[in-house]
């Protein structure tokens, strides 16, 4: 059942883990904009010396897939950081974990849309279950706060994340792309970072903080957003995607919630919450019930 795309994707969940916390204290100093932009050119850089010595297949799936570049790194690569970050910069974390529990049902409406691909009825069950447990989490398993909950701008800049993010996986599986390599979503990021160039130099014009002044916490932060999750995840998700489909995929997005509560326990030594329990049983159970239902 473990599969390699599986994998893939709870390697996607892990790293898109340390991405809030990381973002937001980058977006303190950087404009989300400028961020987006280090997030594509570190990405495109660190892939450089693959590229090179793959230069032959790279320039053959070019050709194939020239047309597919622009559309692709725009929706996927250029969109995605734009939102999620401007959305972390408010601070309405709330807003943000509610918008991004809407990332694998935005994923089953583009598939069936585009692909024509339907979900039996034990994959909606779980989409379901893995949507309500991720909504205890973001609401820290509070009647009150679900009561409470006035939405902010962060809510539709998160579900724009997650809607472009998916948008573009679903494209990249329409398009029939034939071989997901970490060049070649190198060469994706290396178009998105021309294409968000103007924005830090615009940046730069209003009186953004200079490269030159970026201290090393914020450097740190910089790099792991553009090699983890400007490449990694990108990778990571692009290659399971084309595997598993984009819903699958996405869904485990809902282990993140998981991941971070873990961390705040083992590393940490916070407390473990009832409704972290709860939350991550829906979770699981909703994911299970998901992958048994495509298996079958």
């Amino acid at each position: 059942m473990l599969s390699l795309p599986i994998v893939a994707a709870l390697a996607s969940a892990f790293v898109t883990a340390g991405n809030l916390i990381v973002a937001h204290s980058a977006v303190e100093h950087v404009s989300a904009a400028t961020l987006s932009f280090w997030r594509c050119l570190i990405g495109a850089v660190c892939v450089l010396p693959l590229a090179f010595a793959e230069w032959r297949e790279l320039a053959q799936q070019l050709r194939n897939d020239r047309r597919r570049v622009l559309p692709l790194s725009f929706v996927g690569m250029v969109l995605p950081p734009l939102f999620m970050y401007t959305a972390v910069d408010t601070g309405e974390l709330i807003d943000v974990g509610v918008g991004v529990t809407t990332g694998p049902l935005l994923a089953a409406v583009f598939s069936f849309l585009l692909l024509r691909e339907r979900l039996r009825p034990l994959q909606i069950v779980g989409l379901l279950l893995g949507c309500i447990g991720a909504l205890v989490f973001a609401f820290k398993g509070s009647l009150d706060k679900v009561l409470a909950f006035h939405p902010h701008a962060d809510l539709p800049l998160a579900m724009a994340c997650s809607g472009s993010i998916n948008l573009y996986l679903v494209l990249s599986r329409m398009f029939a792309i034939r071989t997901v390599s970490l060049p070649w979503v190198g060469v994706l990021l290396s178009v998105a970072a021309v294409l968000l160039a103007p924005a830090l130099f615009d940046d730069l014009r209003s009186g953004g903080l200079s490269p030159l002044l970026y201290n090393r916490k914020l450097w740190a932060a910089i790099l792991y957003v553009g090699a983890g999750m400007g490449l990694v995840r990108m990778f990571l998700v692009t290659y399971s995607s084309a595997r598993i489909g984009p819903t699958t995929t996405t869904l485990f997005n809902y282990a993140v919630p998981i991941i971070v509560a873990m961390h705040a326990v083992v590393v940490l030594g916070h407390t473990l919450h009832v409704y972290q329990v709860v939350g991550a049983a829906l979770i699981g159970c909703g994911g299970l019930l998901v992958i048994y239902g495509k298996a079958k």
